[in-house]
């Protein structure tokens, strides 16, 4: 009799194991997807002096920043990679073409706070958000529809169906 109850529970240690084993990478999967999406959602670039503009479109009026219709991405990103001590920033659009542009007459405080003239264009970013001369002092243009996104944002509507 001991025989089958050892046996019995033999056999319902082996399958609670295995059910432990089971949960233990289900969560370690669940971890390893978490901690990638983070990473992929996060812009490194200041960890290379660069930063990014992801710009997006508003088929409404923008509203003290945030848009209360419909977002639409409006081109490929562009990275800057600013240089304080020669005060110039290279920038292109990966993805979109190979070509690398090179701003000279800048002013440059850091990575978040620059300006430079370019073909009579005003353009940089100022605590972080984009501004172009032809976008108001809050990063936003004239007619109220362009913006700029975080990587997040613009990744969540490049992924949306």
């Amino acid at each position: 009799m001991k025989d089958i109850i050892n046996k019995d529970k033999e056999a319902q240690d082996k399958k609670d194991y295995k059910g432990y084993i089971l949960r233990k990478r289900i969560l370690i999967a669940i971890f390893i997807f978490v901690v990638g999406f983070i990473v992929y959602g996060t812009d490194w670039g200041f960890l290379r002096s660069r930063i990014t503009d992801y710009p997006a479109y508003c088929d409404k009026k923008i509203e003290e920043g945030n848009c209360p219709g419909k977002i639409t991405i409006m081109s490929f990103p562009t990275t800057y990679e600013v240089s304080k001590k020669r005060q110039e920033v290279i920038y292109w659009q990966p993805g979109e073409s190979d070509s690398i542009n090179k701003a000279t007459d800048c002013i440059i405080k850091d990575r978040k706070n620059w300006s430079c003239k370019l073909d009579g264009e005003k353009f940089g970013f100022s605590k972080g958000k984009y501004w172009n001369s032809y976008r108001e002092g809050a990063g936003i243009f004239i007619t109220g529809q362009d913006f700029s996104l975080s990587r997040r944002e613009w990744l969540e509507l490049k992924w949306r169906p």
